[in-house]
Protein backbone atom coordinates (compact mmCIF):
# COMPACT_ATOMS: atom_id res chain seq x y z
CA UNK A 1 0.00 0.00 0.00
CA UNK A 2 3.04 2.35 -1.04
CA UNK A 3 1.51 3.95 -4.06
CA UNK A 4 -1.63 5.68 -2.22
CA UNK A 5 -2.75 6.95 -5.82
CA UNK A 6 -4.10 3.24 -6.38
CA UNK A 7 -6.66 4.00 -3.54
CA UNK A 8 -8.63 7.11 -4.01
CA UNK A 9 -11.75 6.28 -1.67
CA UNK A 10 -9.22 5.57 0.89
CA UNK A 11 -7.79 9.09 0.64
CA UNK A 12 -11.40 10.84 0.68
CA UNK A 13 -12.39 9.03 2.89
CA UNK A 14 -9.92 10.22 5.19
CA UNK A 15 -10.14 13.36 4.37
CA UNK A 16 -13.80 13.39 5.19
CA UNK A 17 -13.39 11.57 8.23
CA UNK A 18 -10.68 14.20 9.31
CA UNK A 19 -13.19 17.37 8.24
CA UNK A 20 -16.06 15.77 10.47
CA UNK A 21 -13.54 15.22 13.61
CA UNK A 22 -11.86 18.97 13.23
CA UNK A 23 -15.25 20.38 12.81
CA UNK A 24 -16.39 18.64 15.85
CA UNK A 25 -13.14 19.53 18.49
CA UNK A 26 -12.64 23.24 16.02
CA UNK A 27 -16.37 24.11 15.50
CA UNK A 28 -16.65 27.31 13.08
CA UNK A 29 -12.99 28.07 12.54
CA UNK A 30 -12.01 25.49 10.15
CA UNK A 31 -15.27 25.94 8.10
CA UNK A 32 -14.73 27.02 4.48
CA UNK A 33 -17.15 29.34 2.90
CA UNK A 34 -19.39 28.05 -0.26
CA UNK A 35 -17.72 30.45 -2.52
CA UNK A 36 -14.44 28.75 -2.24
CA UNK A 37 -15.27 25.59 -2.24
CA UNK A 38 -16.97 26.53 -5.29
CA UNK A 39 -14.05 28.21 -6.42
CA UNK A 40 -11.56 25.21 -5.03
CA UNK A 41 -13.59 22.85 -7.38
CA UNK A 42 -13.63 25.32 -10.52
CA UNK A 43 -9.87 25.51 -10.36
CA UNK A 44 -9.87 21.50 -9.53
CA UNK A 45 -12.00 21.05 -12.89
CA UNK A 46 -9.40 23.46 -15.03
CA UNK A 47 -6.50 21.65 -14.06
CA UNK A 48 -8.12 18.32 -14.41
CA UNK A 49 -8.99 18.82 -18.10
CA UNK A 50 -5.89 19.68 -19.03
CA UNK A 51 -4.53 16.70 -17.77
CA UNK A 52 -0.91 17.61 -17.15
CA UNK A 53 0.89 15.74 -15.05
CA UNK A 54 2.94 18.94 -13.55
CA UNK A 55 -0.55 19.75 -11.49
CA UNK A 56 -0.79 16.56 -9.79
CA UNK A 57 0.32 17.55 -6.24
CA UNK A 58 -1.81 20.98 -6.85
CA UNK A 59 -4.65 18.45 -7.82
CA UNK A 60 -4.20 16.55 -4.64
CA UNK A 61 -4.03 19.36 -2.32
CA UNK A 62 -7.23 20.84 -3.89
CA UNK A 63 -9.29 17.54 -3.96
CA UNK A 64 -8.38 17.17 -0.11
CA UNK A 65 -9.53 20.69 0.94
CA UNK A 66 -12.28 20.04 -1.01
CA UNK A 67 -13.46 16.90 0.79
CA UNK A 68 -12.07 17.95 4.31
CA UNK A 69 -14.50 20.98 3.88
CA UNK A 70 -17.39 18.42 2.91
CA UNK A 71 -17.22 16.52 5.59
CA UNK A 72 -16.80 19.68 8.13
CA UNK A 73 -20.37 21.23 6.34
CA UNK A 74 -21.68 17.67 6.88
CA UNK A 75 -21.58 17.35 10.26
CA UNK A 76 -22.43 21.16 10.68
CA UNK A 77 -25.90 19.77 8.65
CA UNK A 78 -26.38 16.98 10.83
CA UNK A 79 -26.28 18.60 14.02
CA UNK A 80 -29.47 20.12 14.76
CA UNK A 81 -29.07 22.21 18.31
CA UNK A 82 -28.23 25.41 16.51
CA UNK A 83 -32.28 25.45 15.52
CA UNK A 84 -34.01 28.22 17.43
CA UNK A 85 -36.64 25.35 18.61
CA UNK A 86 -34.47 22.93 20.14
CA UNK A 87 -34.49 21.83 23.13
CA UNK A 88 -30.78 23.56 24.69
CA UNK A 89 -32.47 26.64 23.81
CA UNK A 90 -36.08 26.25 25.42
CA UNK A 91 -36.09 23.20 27.83
CA UNK A 92 -35.79 25.56 30.56
CA UNK A 93 -39.42 27.12 30.09
CA UNK A 94 -41.19 23.70 30.05
CA UNK A 95 -43.40 22.49 32.27
CA UNK A 96 -44.49 19.62 30.48
CA UNK A 97 -44.18 18.39 27.29
CA UNK A 98 -44.78 15.76 24.06
CA UNK A 99 -42.67 13.17 22.89
CA UNK A 100 -42.55 9.68 20.59
CA UNK A 101 -40.51 6.42 21.16
CA UNK A 102 -37.86 6.48 18.52
CA UNK A 103 -36.18 3.72 19.72
CA UNK A 104 -36.87 -0.25 21.07
CA UNK A 105 -37.61 0.51 25.08
CA UNK A 106 -34.39 -1.36 27.12
CA UNK A 107 -35.12 -3.22 29.84
CA UNK A 108 -32.81 -2.01 32.91
CA UNK A 109 -32.48 -3.04 36.37
CA UNK A 110 -34.91 -0.77 38.18
CA UNK A 111 -36.20 1.46 35.14
CA UNK A 112 -37.08 1.06 31.34
CA UNK A 113 -34.75 3.02 29.04
CA UNK A 114 -36.47 4.93 26.44
CA UNK A 115 -34.93 7.93 23.44
CA UNK A 116 -37.79 10.60 23.35
CA UNK A 117 -38.03 12.91 20.36
CA UNK A 118 -39.60 15.89 22.14
CA UNK A 119 -41.98 17.54 19.49
CA UNK A 120 -44.04 19.97 21.64
CA UNK A 121 -43.46 21.59 25.10
CA UNK A 122 -45.57 23.13 27.35
CA UNK A 123 -44.46 26.37 29.11
CA UNK A 124 -47.43 26.76 31.25
CA UNK A 125 -49.18 29.31 28.93
CA UNK A 126 -49.63 27.38 25.47
CA UNK A 127 -47.82 24.58 23.52
CA UNK A 128 -45.12 25.48 21.00
CA UNK A 129 -43.06 23.31 18.72
CA UNK A 130 -39.95 22.21 19.52
CA UNK A 131 -37.47 19.43 18.36
CA UNK A 132 -34.35 17.47 20.44
CA UNK A 133 -34.09 14.38 21.77
CA UNK A 134 -34.07 13.17 25.78
CA UNK A 135 -32.62 9.98 26.99
CA UNK A 136 -35.58 9.11 29.47
CA UNK A 137 -35.87 6.45 32.22
CA UNK A 138 -39.47 5.31 32.92
CA UNK A 139 -41.21 2.93 35.41
CA UNK A 140 -40.51 -0.58 34.47
CA UNK A 141 -44.58 -1.82 35.78
CA UNK A 142 -45.90 1.37 34.23
CA UNK A 143 -44.12 1.12 30.82
CA UNK A 144 -44.68 -2.67 30.13
CA UNK A 145 -46.12 -1.92 27.38
CA UNK A 146 -44.55 0.93 25.83
CA UNK A 147 -43.25 0.20 22.19
CA UNK A 148 -41.46 2.05 19.37
CA UNK A 149 -43.58 4.90 17.88
CA UNK A 150 -46.01 5.54 21.22
CA UNK A 151 -46.20 9.29 22.30
CA UNK A 152 -46.10 10.39 25.51
CA UNK A 153 -47.33 13.14 27.56
CA UNK A 154 -44.66 13.68 30.56
CA UNK A 155 -44.61 15.71 33.37
CA UNK A 156 -41.31 18.22 34.35
CA UNK A 157 -38.68 18.73 31.84
CA UNK A 158 -35.43 17.50 31.05
CA UNK A 159 -32.20 18.30 32.14
CA UNK A 160 -28.98 18.89 30.75
CA UNK A 161 -26.93 15.96 30.74
CA UNK A 162 -24.23 15.98 33.17
CA UNK A 163 -20.28 15.60 32.37
CA UNK A 164 -18.80 12.45 34.35
CA UNK A 165 -17.49 13.27 37.84
CA UNK A 166 -14.25 11.45 37.74
CA UNK A 167 -11.45 11.68 35.70
CA UNK A 168 -11.08 8.70 33.75
CA UNK A 169 -14.58 7.75 33.83
CA UNK A 170 -16.67 6.52 30.63
CA UNK A 171 -18.48 10.20 29.18
CA UNK A 172 -21.95 8.78 29.22
CA UNK A 173 -22.23 12.86 27.95
CA UNK A 174 -20.11 12.37 25.28
CA UNK A 175 -21.80 9.10 24.03
CA UNK A 176 -24.97 11.31 24.10
CA UNK A 177 -24.14 14.19 22.28
CA UNK A 178 -22.55 11.91 18.74
CA UNK A 179 -26.54 10.63 19.50
CA UNK A 180 -27.81 14.01 19.38
CA UNK A 181 -28.90 13.52 22.65
CA UNK A 182 -28.09 16.84 25.43
CA UNK A 183 -30.90 15.91 27.78
CA UNK A 184 -31.92 13.72 30.52
CA UNK A 185 -35.23 12.34 32.37
CA UNK A 186 -35.78 10.12 35.35
CA UNK A 187 -39.30 9.93 34.87
CA UNK A 188 -40.54 7.35 36.70
CA UNK A 189 -44.34 7.07 36.60
CA UNK A 190 -44.95 10.89 35.61
CA UNK A 191 -46.23 9.98 32.15
CA UNK A 192 -49.00 8.99 29.93
CA UNK A 193 -49.57 7.46 26.90
CA UNK A 194 -51.71 9.56 24.13
CA UNK A 195 -51.16 7.60 20.86
CA UNK A 196 -49.19 5.84 18.37
CA UNK A 197 -47.40 7.52 15.59
CA UNK A 198 -44.48 5.17 14.29
CA UNK A 199 -41.81 7.69 12.90
CA UNK A 200 -40.74 5.19 10.52
CA UNK A 201 -43.06 2.46 9.24
CA UNK A 202 -40.39 0.19 8.09
CA UNK A 203 -38.65 0.70 11.22
CA UNK A 204 -41.84 -0.34 12.93
CA UNK A 205 -42.33 -3.44 10.60
CA UNK A 206 -38.70 -4.83 11.76
CA UNK A 207 -38.91 -4.40 15.12
CA UNK A 208 -42.11 -6.14 15.73
CA UNK A 209 -40.59 -8.85 13.37
CA UNK A 210 -37.89 -9.59 15.78
CA UNK A 211 -40.12 -9.34 18.38
CA UNK A 212 -42.12 -12.29 16.83
CA UNK A 213 -38.67 -14.36 16.23
CA UNK A 214 -37.70 -13.32 20.29
CA UNK A 215 -40.93 -15.26 21.01
CA UNK A 216 -40.61 -18.38 18.74
CA UNK A 217 -36.52 -18.87 20.00
CA UNK A 218 -37.69 -18.17 23.73
CA UNK A 219 -40.46 -20.88 23.43
CA UNK A 220 -38.21 -23.27 22.23
CA UNK A 221 -35.24 -22.93 24.19
CA UNK A 222 -35.84 -22.89 27.81
CA UNK A 223 -32.42 -22.68 29.28
CA UNK A 224 -31.82 -19.18 30.39
CA UNK A 225 -28.21 -18.97 29.28
CA UNK A 226 -28.64 -20.70 26.11
CA UNK A 227 -31.20 -18.60 25.17
CA UNK A 228 -29.31 -15.49 26.44
CA UNK A 229 -26.54 -16.15 23.90
CA UNK A 230 -28.93 -17.48 20.87
CA UNK A 231 -30.68 -14.10 21.10
CA UNK A 232 -27.58 -11.77 20.97
CA UNK A 233 -25.67 -13.85 18.40
CA UNK A 234 -28.56 -14.23 16.03
CA UNK A 235 -30.94 -11.63 16.65
CA UNK A 236 -28.52 -9.16 18.76
CA UNK A 237 -31.16 -9.10 21.83
CA UNK A 238 -29.12 -8.78 24.88
CA UNK A 239 -31.93 -8.69 27.39
CA UNK A 240 -31.27 -12.50 28.50
CA UNK A 241 -27.81 -11.99 28.84
CA UNK A 242 -26.51 -13.05 32.28
CA UNK A 243 -24.02 -10.39 33.78
CA UNK A 244 -21.02 -12.93 34.39
CA UNK A 245 -21.35 -14.53 31.23
CA UNK A 246 -20.36 -11.11 29.72
CA UNK A 247 -17.79 -10.62 31.96
CA UNK A 248 -16.16 -14.13 31.03
CA UNK A 249 -16.47 -12.84 27.57
CA UNK A 250 -15.22 -10.15 27.58
CA UNK A 251 -12.38 -11.31 29.71
CA UNK A 252 -11.55 -14.16 27.28
CA UNK A 253 -11.65 -11.23 24.16
CA UNK A 254 -14.57 -13.22 22.47
CA UNK A 255 -17.40 -10.02 23.43
CA UNK A 256 -17.37 -9.33 20.04
CA UNK A 257 -19.63 -12.66 19.68
CA UNK A 258 -22.25 -11.48 21.34
CA UNK A 259 -22.89 -8.60 19.43
CA UNK A 260 -24.53 -8.67 16.35
CA UNK A 261 -22.30 -6.92 13.86
CA UNK A 262 -19.35 -7.42 10.83
CA UNK A 263 -18.56 -11.05 12.22
CA UNK A 264 -22.07 -12.45 11.91
CA UNK A 265 -22.77 -10.69 8.58
CA UNK A 266 -19.50 -11.99 7.39
CA UNK A 267 -20.91 -15.67 8.55
CA UNK A 268 -24.13 -15.01 6.16
CA UNK A 269 -22.17 -13.62 3.76
CA UNK A 270 -19.99 -16.50 2.91
CA UNK A 271 -22.55 -18.78 3.50
CA UNK A 272 -24.68 -17.11 0.70
CA UNK A 273 -22.04 -16.32 -1.30
CA UNK A 274 -21.18 -20.42 -0.88
CA UNK A 275 -24.53 -21.72 -1.75
CA UNK A 276 -25.35 -19.42 -4.75
CA UNK A 277 -22.00 -20.52 -6.01
CA UNK A 278 -22.75 -24.02 -5.89
CA UNK A 279 -25.94 -23.49 -8.18
CA UNK A 280 -24.13 -21.83 -10.88
CA UNK A 281 -23.78 -18.36 -10.17
CA UNK A 282 -20.32 -17.98 -9.81
CA UNK A 283 -20.22 -17.45 -13.53
CA UNK A 284 -18.93 -13.90 -14.74
CA UNK A 285 -22.66 -14.08 -16.26
CA UNK A 286 -24.65 -14.33 -13.52
CA UNK A 287 -22.12 -11.91 -11.13
CA UNK A 288 -24.98 -9.08 -11.33
CA UNK A 289 -27.35 -11.71 -9.77
CA UNK A 290 -25.06 -13.05 -7.37
CA UNK A 291 -24.39 -9.99 -6.13
CA UNK A 292 -28.22 -8.95 -5.80
CA UNK A 293 -29.33 -11.97 -4.44
CA UNK A 294 -26.58 -12.03 -1.88
CA UNK A 295 -27.05 -8.46 -1.09
CA UNK A 296 -30.84 -9.00 -0.71
CA UNK A 297 -30.49 -11.97 1.35
CA UNK A 298 -28.12 -9.96 3.64
CA UNK A 299 -30.73 -7.21 3.98
CA UNK A 300 -33.35 -9.41 4.77
CA UNK A 301 -31.56 -10.33 8.00
CA UNK A 302 -30.66 -6.83 8.87
CA UNK A 303 -34.80 -6.43 8.99
CA UNK A 304 -34.85 -9.27 11.36
CA UNK A 305 -32.66 -8.04 13.76
CA UNK A 306 -34.69 -4.74 13.82
CA UNK A 307 -32.00 -2.17 11.81
CA UNK A 308 -30.03 -2.65 14.63
CA UNK A 309 -27.13 0.37 13.48
CA UNK A 310 -24.34 -1.90 14.18
CA UNK A 311 -26.01 -4.85 11.86
CA UNK A 312 -26.68 -1.63 9.54
CA UNK A 313 -23.02 -1.15 9.39
CA UNK A 314 -22.08 -4.32 8.21
CA UNK A 315 -24.56 -5.11 5.82
CA UNK A 316 -23.55 -1.52 4.16
CA UNK A 317 -19.74 -2.35 4.16
CA UNK A 318 -20.85 -6.43 2.43
CA UNK A 319 -22.86 -4.72 0.21
CA UNK A 320 -19.96 -2.51 -1.42
CA UNK A 321 -18.04 -5.79 -1.15
CA UNK A 322 -20.61 -7.74 -3.12
CA UNK A 323 -20.74 -4.90 -5.85
CA UNK A 324 -17.10 -4.34 -5.81
CA UNK A 325 -17.02 -7.87 -7.17
CA UNK A 326 -19.88 -7.49 -9.39
CA UNK A 327 -17.88 -4.74 -10.99
CA UNK A 328 -14.58 -6.32 -11.52
CA UNK A 329 -12.97 -9.66 -10.32
CA UNK A 330 -9.66 -7.73 -9.38
CA UNK A 331 -11.83 -4.66 -7.09
CA UNK A 332 -9.62 -3.46 -4.86
CA UNK A 333 -10.87 -4.27 -1.41
CA UNK A 334 -9.18 -1.51 0.52
CA UNK A 335 -11.10 1.21 -2.00
CA UNK A 336 -14.29 -0.84 -1.22
CA UNK A 337 -14.07 -0.74 2.34
CA UNK A 338 -13.49 3.26 2.16
CA UNK A 339 -16.44 4.11 0.20
CA UNK A 340 -18.59 1.76 2.29
CA UNK A 341 -17.32 4.12 5.26
CA UNK A 342 -17.55 7.49 3.49
CA UNK A 343 -20.85 6.14 2.53
CA UNK A 344 -22.04 5.75 5.90
CA UNK A 345 -20.70 8.81 7.08
CA UNK A 346 -22.05 11.06 4.92
CA UNK A 347 -25.35 9.45 6.23
CA UNK A 348 -24.50 10.13 9.81
CA UNK A 349 -21.29 11.87 10.13
CA UNK A 350 -21.46 11.29 14.31
CA UNK A 351 -20.10 7.50 13.88
CA UNK A 352 -16.30 8.46 12.91
CA UNK A 353 -16.80 8.12 17.01
CA UNK A 354 -18.34 5.39 17.55
CA UNK A 355 -16.85 2.77 19.10
CA UNK A 356 -18.27 0.42 17.30
CA UNK A 357 -17.56 1.41 13.69
CA UNK A 358 -13.70 2.34 14.58
CA UNK A 359 -13.00 -1.08 16.01
CA UNK A 360 -15.60 -2.82 12.95
CA UNK A 361 -13.67 -0.96 10.09
CA UNK A 362 -9.88 -1.55 12.11
CA UNK A 363 -10.70 -5.51 12.14
CA UNK A 364 -11.89 -5.75 8.87
CA UNK A 365 -8.69 -3.49 7.25
CA UNK A 366 -6.27 -5.73 9.88
CA UNK A 367 -7.61 -9.08 8.66
CA UNK A 368 -7.49 -8.21 5.15
CA UNK A 369 -3.71 -6.66 5.54
CA UNK A 370 -2.20 -8.82 8.09
CA UNK A 371 -3.94 -12.39 8.00
CA UNK A 372 -3.09 -12.83 4.00
CA UNK A 373 1.22 -12.52 5.56
CA UNK A 374 1.09 -14.23 8.16
CA UNK A 375 -1.35 -17.15 6.81
CA UNK A 376 1.73 -17.76 4.22
CA UNK A 377 4.44 -17.39 7.51
CA UNK A 378 4.12 -21.47 7.77
CA UNK A 379 2.81 -23.88 5.09
CA UNK A 380 0.66 -26.22 7.07
CA UNK A 381 -0.20 -29.15 5.10
CA UNK A 382 -2.67 -31.36 7.17
CA UNK A 383 -5.89 -30.14 6.75
CA UNK A 384 -7.36 -29.44 10.21
CA UNK A 385 -4.16 -28.06 11.33
CA UNK A 386 -4.20 -25.88 8.68
CA UNK A 387 -7.52 -24.31 9.03
CA UNK A 388 -6.73 -23.76 12.83
CA UNK A 389 -3.66 -22.11 11.83
CA UNK A 390 -6.30 -19.71 9.32
CA UNK A 391 -8.24 -18.99 12.42
CA UNK A 392 -5.29 -18.33 14.32
CA UNK A 393 -4.38 -15.31 11.81
CA UNK A 394 -7.51 -14.33 11.84
CA UNK A 395 -7.48 -13.38 15.48
CA UNK A 396 -4.34 -11.96 15.53
CA UNK A 397 -4.69 -9.73 12.62
CA UNK A 398 -8.27 -8.72 14.17
CA UNK A 399 -6.57 -8.12 17.77
CA UNK A 400 -3.15 -6.57 16.31
CA UNK A 401 -5.70 -3.67 14.44
CA UNK A 402 -7.61 -3.08 17.44
CA UNK A 403 -5.68 -3.90 20.31
CA UNK A 404 -4.43 -0.18 20.75
CA UNK A 405 -7.97 1.35 20.16
CA UNK A 406 -9.46 -1.14 23.04
CA UNK A 407 -7.03 -0.52 25.61
CA UNK A 408 -7.72 2.74 25.25
CA UNK A 409 -11.33 3.15 25.69
CA UNK A 410 -11.74 -0.13 27.89
CA UNK A 411 -8.20 -0.05 29.36
CA UNK A 412 -7.78 -4.24 29.54
CA UNK A 413 -6.47 -6.47 27.26
CA UNK A 414 -7.30 -10.03 27.24
CA UNK A 415 -4.46 -12.31 27.84
CA UNK A 416 -5.97 -15.86 25.98
CA UNK A 417 -7.37 -13.92 22.94
CA UNK A 418 -5.69 -16.74 20.76
CA UNK A 419 -6.89 -19.42 22.62
CA UNK A 420 -10.83 -18.32 23.21
CA UNK A 421 -10.87 -17.56 19.54
CA UNK A 422 -9.73 -21.04 18.04
CA UNK A 423 -13.69 -22.36 19.71
CA UNK A 424 -15.45 -19.29 19.77
CA UNK A 425 -15.28 -18.42 15.97
CA UNK A 426 -16.52 -21.45 14.98
CA UNK A 427 -18.70 -21.74 17.37
CA UNK A 428 -20.38 -18.49 16.21
CA UNK A 429 -20.89 -19.78 12.65
CA UNK A 430 -22.87 -22.86 13.87
CA UNK A 431 -24.99 -21.51 16.62
CA UNK A 432 -26.03 -18.65 13.97
CA UNK A 433 -26.48 -21.29 11.31
CA UNK A 434 -28.64 -23.64 14.10
CA UNK A 435 -30.23 -20.12 15.37
CA UNK A 436 -31.49 -19.01 11.98
CA UNK A 437 -32.81 -22.75 10.88
CA UNK A 438 -34.20 -22.66 13.97
CA UNK A 439 -36.24 -19.78 13.21
CA UNK A 440 -37.16 -20.92 9.96
CA UNK A 441 -38.21 -24.52 11.26
CA UNK A 442 -40.31 -22.99 14.38
CA UNK A 443 -43.52 -23.66 13.78
CA UNK A 444 -42.53 -27.40 12.81
CA UNK A 445 -41.97 -29.11 15.98
CA UNK A 446 -40.68 -32.40 14.77
CA UNK A 447 -37.65 -30.36 13.51
CA UNK A 448 -37.46 -27.27 15.81
CA UNK A 449 -37.47 -29.39 18.93
CA UNK A 450 -34.05 -30.85 17.90
CA UNK A 451 -32.19 -28.26 17.01
CA UNK A 452 -33.35 -26.59 20.10
CA UNK A 453 -31.86 -29.00 22.37
CA UNK A 454 -28.76 -29.24 20.10
CA UNK A 455 -28.77 -25.53 20.23
CA UNK A 456 -28.75 -25.76 23.96
CA UNK A 457 -25.85 -28.34 24.50
CA UNK A 458 -23.40 -26.61 21.90
CA UNK A 459 -24.05 -23.20 23.75
CA UNK A 460 -23.67 -24.86 27.39
CA UNK A 461 -20.42 -26.35 26.49
CA UNK A 462 -18.89 -22.84 25.03
CA UNK A 463 -20.08 -20.96 27.78
CA UNK A 464 -18.44 -23.63 29.92
CA UNK A 465 -15.00 -23.43 27.74
CA UNK A 466 -15.11 -19.47 28.13
CA UNK A 467 -15.94 -18.97 31.99
CA UNK A 468 -13.06 -21.73 32.50
CA UNK A 469 -10.80 -19.91 30.23
CA UNK A 470 -11.59 -16.77 32.35
CA UNK A 471 -10.81 -18.26 35.46
CA UNK A 472 -7.23 -18.97 34.37
CA UNK A 473 -5.23 -16.23 36.07
CA UNK A 474 -4.10 -13.11 34.31
CA UNK A 475 -6.91 -13.70 31.87
CA UNK A 476 -7.24 -10.08 31.96
CA UNK A 477 -4.63 -7.18 31.91
CA UNK A 478 -6.69 -4.30 33.37
CA UNK A 479 -5.48 -1.12 34.23
CA UNK A 480 -4.59 -0.16 30.99
CA UNK A 481 -4.54 3.10 30.70
CA UNK A 482 -3.85 5.02 27.34
CA UNK A 483 -3.70 8.25 26.25
CA UNK A 484 -5.32 9.45 22.42
CA UNK A 485 -1.34 10.44 21.66
CA UNK A 486 0.01 7.07 22.75
CA UNK A 487 -2.58 5.01 21.01
CA UNK A 488 -1.49 7.12 17.32
CA UNK A 489 2.20 6.57 18.50
CA UNK A 490 1.60 2.52 19.18
CA UNK A 491 -0.44 2.23 15.54
CA UNK A 492 2.70 4.24 13.81
CA UNK A 493 4.81 1.52 15.65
Amino acid sequence: MTNLSAYPFLRLSFCFALGIVAFHYLGNEILADWWLLLAAFIVYAFLAIRNSFKHQFLLSILACFIIFSLGAKRLESFKDEKRNNHLLTVSDSARAYKAVIVGVPEEKAKSLRCKLEVYSIWTGENWEPTSGLVNAYLNKEKGTNLDYGDLLYVSGKPEVTTPPANPGEFDYKGYLVYNRIHHQQFIGNDFEVIGHQAPSLILEKANTLRAFCVDQISGLITDKYARGVTLALVLGVKDDLDDELIQAFSATGAMHVLAVSGLHVGIIYAIVFFFLKRIGLSKRKYRWALAVLSVLILWVYAFLTGLSPSVLRAVTMFTFVAFGRALSRHSNIYNTLAASAMALLCYNPYLIMSVGFQLSYLAVFGIVYLQPKLYELIEVKHTILDKIWAITCVSIAAQVATAPLSMLYFHQFPSYFLLSNLFIIPAAFVILLNGLLLLVTSSISILATPLAWLLTKIITLVNGLVIWISSWPGSTLNGIYLSILDTWLIYAL
